[in-house]
């Protein structure tokens, strides 16, 4: 039993690793789409806070990848969801001034949010799910 719980858990602190480092990086090089957080200038500690908690989502899409019986290996249906969560972010971070964008930022005209941010979750799940798979740790 505790050997399954730690299998477990190893599975997903790989996956969080994985995501965690992914997400610094497009934080770091993305964050010359934006002009402040919450009224305030985008400091390397802000980008961590965000990759940390894009880390988070990706990680419980992992859950519902490798663990939920609808979702088993339905990689599609956890990606539309990281999808729909960051669209959603979008929007509510933009209508309460949450962060705010500059000019060079590429936009999706219908929804009036951002084209980066809101296929980052999509992406770098797909590209955290697939190393974590490629490299042989997610079959034991």
């Amino acid at each position: 039993m505790r050997y399954a719980f730690f299998k477990v858990a190893g599975k997903l602190i790989k996956i969080f690793i994985l995501a965690l480092v992914l997400n610094f990086i497009w934080e770091e090089l993305h964050s010359r789409f934006y002009i402040q957080y919450q009224g305030e200038p985008i400091t390397h500690a802000i980008l961590a806070r965000a990759a940390f908690f894009d880390a988070l989502i990706i990680l419980i899409g992992a859950v519902f990848l490798l663990f939920l019986p609808p979702f088993l290996g339905r990689i599609w249906l956890v990606l539309t969801g990281l999808l729909m969560f960051a669209i959603g972010l979008e929007i509510f971070a933009l209508a309460t001034g949450r962060w705010q964008y500059n000019q060079s930022m590429p936009m999706i005209p219908v929804l009036g949010i951002g084209l980066t941010p809101t296929i980052q979750l999509a992406l770098l799940g797909f590209l955290s799910y697939s190393i974590f798979a490629v490299t042989g740790k997610g079959r034991r």
